[in-house]
Protein backbone atom coordinates (compact mmCIF):
# COMPACT_ATOMS: atom_id res chain seq x y z
CA UNK A 1 0.00 0.00 0.00
CA UNK A 2 2.81 2.35 0.82
CA UNK A 3 4.30 1.50 -2.31
CA UNK A 4 1.22 2.38 -4.71
CA UNK A 5 0.62 6.32 -2.50
CA UNK A 6 4.68 6.51 -2.87
CA UNK A 7 3.72 6.26 -6.79
CA UNK A 8 1.12 8.23 -6.93
CA UNK A 9 2.14 11.28 -4.64
CA UNK A 10 5.51 11.14 -7.23
CA UNK A 11 3.33 11.05 -10.14
CA UNK A 12 1.13 14.30 -9.04
CA UNK A 13 4.71 16.16 -8.01
CA UNK A 14 5.98 15.21 -11.70
CA UNK A 15 2.40 16.71 -13.43
CA UNK A 16 2.89 20.22 -10.81
CA UNK A 17 6.58 20.17 -11.60
CA UNK A 18 6.90 19.85 -15.29
CA UNK A 19 6.00 23.54 -16.69
CA UNK A 20 7.85 25.08 -14.16
CA UNK A 21 11.51 23.66 -14.77
CA UNK A 22 12.27 21.00 -17.19
CA UNK A 23 16.41 19.30 -16.74
CA UNK A 24 17.33 18.38 -19.68
CA UNK A 25 14.68 19.66 -22.14
CA UNK A 26 15.14 20.43 -26.11
CA UNK A 27 15.72 23.76 -27.14
CA UNK A 28 11.70 24.92 -27.53
CA UNK A 29 10.86 27.09 -30.73
CA UNK A 30 9.22 29.59 -28.57
CA UNK A 31 12.13 30.41 -26.50
CA UNK A 32 14.27 33.29 -28.38
CA UNK A 33 17.17 34.92 -25.90
CA UNK A 34 17.85 38.46 -25.95
CA UNK A 35 20.58 38.03 -23.01
CA UNK A 36 23.77 34.75 -23.30
CA UNK A 37 26.40 34.73 -20.83
CA UNK A 38 28.82 32.05 -19.65
CA UNK A 39 29.63 31.45 -16.15
CA UNK A 40 32.53 29.69 -14.95
CA UNK A 41 34.78 29.40 -11.77
CA UNK A 42 37.90 27.90 -9.83
CA UNK A 43 40.75 28.16 -12.75
CA UNK A 44 43.66 28.24 -10.28
CA UNK A 45 45.87 30.10 -12.51
CA UNK A 46 49.42 29.51 -11.13
CA UNK A 47 52.75 31.35 -11.76
CA UNK A 48 54.26 27.41 -12.07
CA UNK A 49 52.22 24.17 -13.05
CA UNK A 50 48.38 25.08 -14.37
CA UNK A 51 49.38 24.45 -18.10
CA UNK A 52 46.05 22.26 -18.15
CA UNK A 53 43.94 24.86 -16.48
CA UNK A 54 45.29 27.90 -18.77
CA UNK A 55 44.44 25.38 -21.71
CA UNK A 56 41.09 24.71 -20.78
CA UNK A 57 40.59 28.52 -19.96
CA UNK A 58 41.55 29.53 -23.67
CA UNK A 59 39.17 26.18 -24.60
CA UNK A 60 36.26 27.67 -22.42
CA UNK A 61 36.10 30.84 -25.45
CA UNK A 62 36.28 28.45 -28.58
CA UNK A 63 33.05 26.15 -26.84
CA UNK A 64 31.26 29.11 -25.87
CA UNK A 65 31.52 30.99 -29.23
CA UNK A 66 30.76 28.16 -31.16
CA UNK A 67 27.34 27.34 -29.18
CA UNK A 68 26.45 31.28 -29.74
CA UNK A 69 27.51 31.25 -33.40
CA UNK A 70 26.00 27.57 -33.65
CA UNK A 71 22.69 28.40 -31.97
CA UNK A 72 19.48 28.06 -33.73
CA UNK A 73 17.36 30.31 -31.36
CA UNK A 74 17.98 33.19 -33.27
CA UNK A 75 20.35 34.84 -31.84
CA UNK A 76 24.12 34.11 -31.61
CA UNK A 77 25.81 37.13 -29.61
CA UNK A 78 27.62 36.07 -26.23
CA UNK A 79 27.04 39.17 -23.90
CA UNK A 80 29.36 38.27 -21.26
CA UNK A 81 31.89 35.98 -19.62
CA UNK A 82 31.73 35.77 -15.70
CA UNK A 83 33.91 33.83 -13.52
CA UNK A 84 33.57 33.69 -10.29
CA UNK A 85 36.51 33.44 -8.15
CA UNK A 86 39.34 31.62 -7.52
CA UNK A 87 40.90 32.69 -10.75
CA UNK A 88 44.50 32.56 -9.57
CA UNK A 89 45.87 29.89 -7.14
CA UNK A 90 47.62 31.84 -4.92
CA UNK A 91 46.60 35.84 -5.70
CA UNK A 92 50.08 36.51 -7.11
CA UNK A 93 50.03 39.92 -9.62
CA UNK A 94 51.77 36.95 -12.15
CA UNK A 95 49.43 35.06 -11.68
CA UNK A 96 46.41 37.23 -11.98
CA UNK A 97 48.42 38.98 -15.06
CA UNK A 98 48.34 35.36 -16.56
CA UNK A 99 44.95 35.01 -16.72
CA UNK A 100 44.12 38.01 -18.16
CA UNK A 101 46.71 37.76 -20.85
CA UNK A 102 44.82 34.34 -21.97
CA UNK A 103 40.91 36.17 -21.46
CA UNK A 104 42.65 38.78 -23.49
CA UNK A 105 44.14 36.50 -26.24
CA UNK A 106 40.54 34.82 -26.50
CA UNK A 107 37.80 37.05 -25.95
CA UNK A 108 35.95 39.39 -28.49
CA UNK A 109 35.47 43.29 -27.94
CA UNK A 110 31.39 42.42 -27.95
CA UNK A 111 31.78 40.30 -24.73
CA UNK A 112 32.14 42.10 -21.30
CA UNK A 113 34.14 40.32 -18.87
CA UNK A 114 33.47 40.21 -14.99
CA UNK A 115 36.18 38.69 -12.30
CA UNK A 116 35.17 38.43 -9.15
CA UNK A 117 37.62 37.48 -6.30
CA UNK A 118 37.43 34.00 -4.06
CA UNK A 119 39.74 33.19 -1.31
CA UNK A 120 42.53 32.27 -3.35
CA UNK A 121 43.45 35.56 -4.13
CA UNK A 122 43.86 36.31 -0.72
CA UNK A 123 46.67 33.75 -0.44
CA UNK A 124 49.36 36.43 -1.48
CA UNK A 125 49.72 39.88 0.44
CA UNK A 126 45.98 39.93 1.69
CA UNK A 127 46.23 43.83 1.95
CA UNK A 128 46.74 44.30 -1.64
CA UNK A 129 44.84 41.85 -3.01
CA UNK A 130 41.84 44.01 -4.40
CA UNK A 131 44.17 46.91 -5.52
CA UNK A 132 46.19 44.46 -7.49
CA UNK A 133 42.57 42.43 -8.90
CA UNK A 134 41.40 46.35 -10.10
CA UNK A 135 44.81 47.51 -11.68
CA UNK A 136 44.79 44.24 -13.64
CA UNK A 137 41.45 44.21 -14.88
CA UNK A 138 40.24 48.18 -14.51
CA UNK A 139 37.17 47.76 -12.51
CA UNK A 140 36.15 47.11 -8.68
CA UNK A 141 36.18 44.20 -6.95
CA UNK A 142 32.12 44.38 -6.45
CA UNK A 143 30.45 45.58 -9.04
CA UNK A 144 26.64 46.17 -10.58
CA UNK A 145 26.14 46.36 -14.33
CA UNK A 146 23.00 45.92 -16.76
CA UNK A 147 22.62 44.08 -19.97
CA UNK A 148 20.00 44.59 -22.39
CA UNK A 149 17.69 45.43 -19.53
CA UNK A 150 19.49 42.26 -17.28
CA UNK A 151 20.74 43.43 -13.88
CA UNK A 152 24.41 41.95 -12.74
CA UNK A 153 25.61 41.47 -9.41
CA UNK A 154 29.16 40.86 -9.09
CA UNK A 155 30.30 40.59 -5.20
CA UNK A 156 33.59 39.41 -3.83
CA UNK A 157 34.48 38.37 -0.35
CA UNK A 158 37.22 39.95 2.22
CA UNK A 159 39.46 37.08 2.57
CA UNK A 160 37.09 34.02 3.32
CA UNK A 161 34.17 35.79 4.24
CA UNK A 162 31.01 38.18 3.38
CA UNK A 163 31.13 40.78 5.90
CA UNK A 164 28.27 43.28 7.34
CA UNK A 165 29.86 45.84 4.67
CA UNK A 166 29.79 43.57 1.57
CA UNK A 167 26.37 41.89 2.78
CA UNK A 168 25.04 45.95 2.92
CA UNK A 169 26.17 46.37 -0.23
CA UNK A 170 24.87 43.65 -2.01
CA UNK A 171 21.23 43.74 -0.43
CA UNK A 172 21.15 48.08 -1.64
CA UNK A 173 21.98 46.60 -5.03
CA UNK A 174 19.73 43.81 -5.02
CA UNK A 175 16.78 46.70 -4.00
CA UNK A 176 17.77 48.68 -6.93
CA UNK A 177 17.80 46.24 -9.67
CA UNK A 178 14.22 44.97 -8.12
CA UNK A 179 12.85 48.19 -8.14
CA UNK A 180 14.18 48.76 -11.61
CA UNK A 181 13.36 45.54 -13.46
CA UNK A 182 11.19 43.47 -10.68
CA UNK A 183 10.14 40.74 -13.38
CA UNK A 184 13.02 39.89 -14.72
CA UNK A 185 15.74 37.59 -12.51
CA UNK A 186 18.67 39.27 -10.81
CA UNK A 187 21.79 37.37 -11.83
CA UNK A 188 24.04 37.81 -8.63
CA UNK A 189 27.60 36.22 -8.57
CA UNK A 190 29.82 35.73 -5.64
CA UNK A 191 32.47 32.84 -5.08
CA UNK A 192 31.22 31.47 -2.04
CA UNK A 193 27.92 29.36 -2.13
CA UNK A 194 24.75 30.41 0.01
CA UNK A 195 24.75 27.82 2.66
CA UNK A 196 22.31 25.61 2.80
CA UNK A 197 21.07 25.43 -0.70
CA UNK A 198 23.27 23.84 -3.30
CA UNK A 199 24.98 20.37 -3.81
CA UNK A 200 28.22 21.11 -1.53
CA UNK A 201 27.33 24.22 0.13
CA UNK A 202 26.66 22.49 3.98
CA UNK A 203 30.38 22.42 4.15
CA UNK A 204 31.50 25.57 1.32
CA UNK A 205 28.91 27.42 2.17
CA UNK A 206 29.36 31.33 3.68
CA UNK A 207 27.17 32.56 6.77
CA UNK A 208 25.21 36.00 5.62
CA UNK A 209 24.28 35.52 1.76
CA UNK A 210 21.61 33.35 2.26
CA UNK A 211 19.62 36.05 4.90
CA UNK A 212 20.43 38.70 1.88
CA UNK A 213 19.00 36.82 -1.04
CA UNK A 214 16.19 35.41 0.23
CA UNK A 215 14.08 38.37 0.29
CA UNK A 216 14.32 38.05 -3.22
CA UNK A 217 12.76 35.35 -4.83
CA UNK A 218 13.82 36.92 -8.38
CA UNK A 219 17.69 36.21 -7.47
CA UNK A 220 19.63 33.61 -9.53
CA UNK A 221 22.71 33.14 -8.14
CA UNK A 222 25.83 31.63 -9.18
CA UNK A 223 28.58 30.50 -6.99
CA UNK A 224 31.96 28.17 -7.02
CA UNK A 225 34.47 27.46 -4.19
CA UNK A 226 33.11 23.79 -3.87
CA UNK A 227 34.29 22.39 -7.27
CA UNK A 228 31.17 19.55 -7.18
CA UNK A 229 30.01 18.60 -10.48
CA UNK A 230 27.17 20.17 -12.33
CA UNK A 231 25.69 16.85 -13.68
CA UNK A 232 24.90 16.42 -10.30
CA UNK A 233 20.77 17.81 -10.27
CA UNK A 234 21.70 19.42 -6.87
CA UNK A 235 23.70 21.59 -8.35
CA UNK A 236 20.76 23.78 -9.66
CA UNK A 237 18.96 24.80 -6.15
CA UNK A 238 15.04 26.40 -6.02
CA UNK A 239 14.04 27.42 -2.31
CA UNK A 240 13.58 31.23 -1.50
CA UNK A 241 15.17 32.40 -4.55
CA UNK A 242 17.76 30.22 -7.40
CA UNK A 243 21.26 29.14 -6.69
CA UNK A 244 23.35 27.56 -9.39
CA UNK A 245 26.20 25.67 -9.16
CA UNK A 246 29.57 26.91 -11.40
CA UNK A 247 31.60 23.48 -11.10
CA UNK A 248 35.28 23.80 -11.46
CA UNK A 249 37.67 24.32 -14.51
CA UNK A 250 40.35 22.99 -12.24
CA UNK A 251 40.04 19.80 -10.31
CA UNK A 252 37.06 17.87 -8.94
CA UNK A 253 35.77 17.09 -6.14
CA UNK A 254 31.70 15.44 -4.94
CA UNK A 255 30.23 13.35 -2.26
CA UNK A 256 29.21 10.33 -2.44
CA UNK A 257 25.73 9.07 -1.29
CA UNK A 258 26.12 6.19 1.99
CA UNK A 259 29.99 6.36 2.60
CA UNK A 260 30.42 9.51 5.08
CA UNK A 261 29.85 13.62 4.75
CA UNK A 262 33.28 13.84 3.83
CA UNK A 263 34.47 15.02 0.21
CA UNK A 264 35.85 12.28 -2.05
CA UNK A 265 38.16 13.16 -5.27
CA UNK A 266 37.67 10.87 -8.37
CA UNK A 267 41.24 8.83 -9.33
CA UNK A 268 40.68 7.94 -12.73
CA UNK A 269 37.66 6.97 -14.97
CA UNK A 270 37.12 3.39 -13.27
CA UNK A 271 35.11 4.35 -10.07
CA UNK A 272 38.48 4.75 -7.89
CA UNK A 273 38.10 7.67 -5.33
CA UNK A 274 39.83 9.00 -2.32
CA UNK A 275 39.36 10.99 0.77
CA UNK A 276 42.52 12.31 1.64
CA UNK A 277 43.84 15.45 -0.16
CA UNK A 278 43.28 16.51 -3.96
CA UNK A 279 44.09 14.76 -6.90
CA UNK A 280 45.21 17.87 -8.65
CA UNK A 281 44.09 19.09 -11.94
CA UNK A 282 41.66 16.01 -12.46
CA UNK A 283 40.29 15.14 -16.02
CA UNK A 284 37.64 17.17 -15.20
CA UNK A 285 36.67 21.12 -16.96
CA UNK A 286 33.12 22.69 -16.81
CA UNK A 287 31.70 25.73 -17.35
CA UNK A 288 27.73 26.92 -18.19
CA UNK A 289 25.87 29.52 -20.49
CA UNK A 290 22.46 30.87 -19.56
CA UNK A 291 20.35 32.40 -22.08
CA UNK A 292 17.27 34.38 -21.06
CA UNK A 293 13.99 35.28 -23.00
CA UNK A 294 12.57 38.89 -22.78
CA UNK A 295 10.61 37.82 -20.01
CA UNK A 296 12.83 36.16 -17.86
CA UNK A 297 12.67 32.94 -18.74
CA UNK A 298 15.95 30.71 -18.80
CA UNK A 299 17.87 28.36 -20.50
CA UNK A 300 20.94 26.60 -18.94
CA UNK A 301 23.01 25.04 -20.86
CA UNK A 302 26.24 22.97 -19.26
CA UNK A 303 29.25 22.30 -21.21
CA UNK A 304 32.47 19.85 -20.67
CA UNK A 305 35.36 22.12 -21.78
CA UNK A 306 38.06 19.41 -22.95
CA UNK A 307 35.53 17.61 -25.38
CA UNK A 308 33.03 20.71 -26.05
CA UNK A 309 30.40 18.03 -25.41
CA UNK A 310 26.80 19.34 -24.29
CA UNK A 311 26.68 18.19 -21.01
CA UNK A 312 22.54 19.13 -20.32
CA UNK A 313 20.24 22.22 -20.99
CA UNK A 314 17.76 22.94 -17.94
CA UNK A 315 14.79 25.70 -18.34
CA UNK A 316 14.22 27.42 -15.19
CA UNK A 317 10.90 29.73 -15.44
CA UNK A 318 11.09 33.88 -14.75
CA UNK A 319 11.47 33.41 -11.05
CA UNK A 320 8.90 36.03 -10.23
CA UNK A 321 7.83 33.91 -6.98
CA UNK A 322 9.01 31.35 -5.20
CA UNK A 323 5.65 29.46 -4.84
CA UNK A 324 6.58 28.73 -8.60
CA UNK A 325 9.85 26.92 -7.61
CA UNK A 326 10.53 23.31 -7.93
CA UNK A 327 12.35 22.63 -4.74
CA UNK A 328 14.85 19.64 -4.19
CA UNK A 329 12.13 17.87 -2.14
CA UNK A 330 9.86 17.58 -5.46
CA UNK A 331 12.98 16.86 -7.69
CA UNK A 332 13.92 13.80 -5.61
CA UNK A 333 10.45 12.48 -5.78
CA UNK A 334 10.41 12.60 -9.07
CA UNK A 335 14.19 11.80 -10.80
CA UNK A 336 14.89 8.64 -12.16
CA UNK A 337 15.97 5.72 -10.35
CA UNK A 338 19.31 4.23 -12.40
CA UNK A 339 18.28 0.72 -13.96
CA UNK A 340 20.49 -2.14 -15.32
CA UNK A 341 20.14 -2.87 -19.00
CA UNK A 342 18.20 -6.21 -19.64
CA UNK A 343 20.27 -9.26 -18.97
CA UNK A 344 23.51 -7.03 -17.71
CA UNK A 345 25.93 -9.11 -15.39
CA UNK A 346 28.97 -8.18 -13.36
CA UNK A 347 31.94 -10.41 -13.55
CA UNK A 348 34.82 -10.29 -10.65
CA UNK A 349 38.33 -10.74 -10.18
CA UNK A 350 40.43 -12.00 -7.10
CA UNK A 351 43.74 -10.27 -6.93
CA UNK A 352 46.86 -10.51 -5.19
CA UNK A 353 46.28 -8.33 -2.19
CA UNK A 354 43.10 -10.40 -1.49
CA UNK A 355 40.94 -8.38 -2.44
CA UNK A 356 38.08 -8.47 -5.40
CA UNK A 357 37.42 -5.98 -7.91
CA UNK A 358 33.84 -6.08 -9.54
CA UNK A 359 33.28 -4.55 -12.66
CA UNK A 360 29.93 -3.37 -13.23
CA UNK A 361 27.97 -2.34 -16.24
CA UNK A 362 27.02 1.38 -16.57
CA UNK A 363 22.81 1.26 -15.43
CA UNK A 364 20.92 3.39 -17.70
CA UNK A 365 19.00 6.60 -16.52
CA UNK A 366 17.10 9.94 -17.49
CA UNK A 367 19.15 11.79 -14.44
CA UNK A 368 22.61 11.53 -13.11
CA UNK A 369 23.90 8.36 -11.59
CA UNK A 370 26.21 9.30 -9.15
CA UNK A 371 27.69 5.92 -8.06
CA UNK A 372 26.69 2.34 -7.29
CA UNK A 373 27.29 0.20 -4.48
CA UNK A 374 27.69 -3.86 -3.77
CA UNK A 375 26.21 -5.17 -0.98
CA UNK A 376 27.57 -8.13 0.16
CA UNK A 377 26.10 -11.52 2.20
CA UNK A 378 27.09 -14.62 3.27
CA UNK A 379 24.92 -17.44 4.51
CA UNK A 380 22.10 -15.08 4.67
CA UNK A 381 24.26 -12.63 7.04
CA UNK A 382 25.12 -9.06 6.10
CA UNK A 383 28.67 -8.16 5.07
CA UNK A 384 29.20 -5.09 4.64
CA UNK A 385 28.21 -2.07 1.72
CA UNK A 386 31.36 -0.96 -0.40
CA UNK A 387 31.30 1.76 -3.50
CA UNK A 388 32.12 3.42 -6.15
CA UNK A 389 31.97 6.63 -8.49
CA UNK A 390 30.00 6.34 -11.42
CA UNK A 391 32.29 8.26 -13.94
CA UNK A 392 29.21 9.87 -15.32
CA UNK A 393 31.06 13.13 -14.72
CA UNK A 394 33.75 12.37 -17.46
CA UNK A 395 32.83 12.82 -21.45
CA UNK A 396 33.25 9.95 -22.77
CA UNK A 397 31.14 8.07 -19.84
CA UNK A 398 33.27 4.73 -18.70
CA UNK A 399 31.17 1.52 -20.06
CA UNK A 400 32.40 -0.34 -16.53
CA UNK A 401 33.17 0.91 -13.17
CA UNK A 402 35.03 -1.46 -11.03
CA UNK A 403 34.23 -1.81 -6.90
CA UNK A 404 37.12 -2.88 -4.97
CA UNK A 405 35.64 -5.30 -2.14
CA UNK A 406 37.97 -6.24 1.21
CA UNK A 407 37.59 -8.41 4.08
CA UNK A 408 36.35 -11.20 2.90
CA UNK A 409 37.46 -14.93 3.55
CA UNK A 410 38.69 -16.86 0.27
CA UNK A 411 36.98 -19.80 -0.46
CA UNK A 412 33.95 -18.73 0.84
CA UNK A 413 30.29 -17.74 -1.06
CA UNK A 414 28.90 -14.48 -1.30
CA UNK A 415 26.08 -13.17 -2.40
CA UNK A 416 26.36 -9.86 -4.02
CA UNK A 417 23.97 -7.40 -5.23
CA UNK A 418 24.69 -4.05 -7.24
CA UNK A 419 22.43 -0.97 -7.12
CA UNK A 420 22.86 2.50 -9.26
CA UNK A 421 22.55 5.48 -7.13
CA UNK A 422 21.46 8.48 -8.22
CA UNK A 423 22.23 11.73 -6.83
CA UNK A 424 19.50 11.69 -3.91
CA UNK A 425 20.71 8.18 -2.47
CA UNK A 426 18.00 6.43 -5.11
CA UNK A 427 18.75 2.55 -5.59
CA UNK A 428 17.83 0.69 -8.31
CA UNK A 429 14.89 -1.29 -7.54
CA UNK A 430 16.13 -4.60 -9.34
CA UNK A 431 19.64 -5.15 -8.43
CA UNK A 432 22.10 -7.32 -10.61
CA UNK A 433 22.29 -10.71 -8.25
CA UNK A 434 25.28 -12.90 -8.15
CA UNK A 435 27.59 -15.63 -6.44
CA UNK A 436 31.40 -15.21 -6.20
CA UNK A 437 33.78 -17.40 -4.27
CA UNK A 438 37.09 -15.26 -3.61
Amino acid sequence: MRRIVSIFLAFILVIVAMPLSLVGCSESEEFVPVLRFAVASDVHIDDNGSEVEEARLARLFEVAYRHSSESELGYDKLDAVIFVGDYTQAGTLSSMQKFKSIVDSNIKPETKLAVSLGNHEFYTDTDTTESRHESVFGDSVDDHFVISGFHFIKASPYKDTFNSDKLAWLEQQLWEASNDAPSLPIFVMQHHNAFGTIYGSGGWGAAGLYGVLQKYPQAVDFSGHSHFPIQDERSLWQGDFTAIGTGTVSYVEMGLNGVSDDYVFPVGRDGGYQMDHRSGASDYGVFQIMECDRIGNMLLTGYDITSGARLFERRIDAPTSKKMFVTNSVKEMTTDRPEFKKGAKCEYTSMEDGSVTITVPQAVSDDYIESYRAKIFCGGKYVGTFYALSGHIFVPTPETVNIRVTGLTQGKKYTVKVYGVNAYGRESLFPIIFKMVP
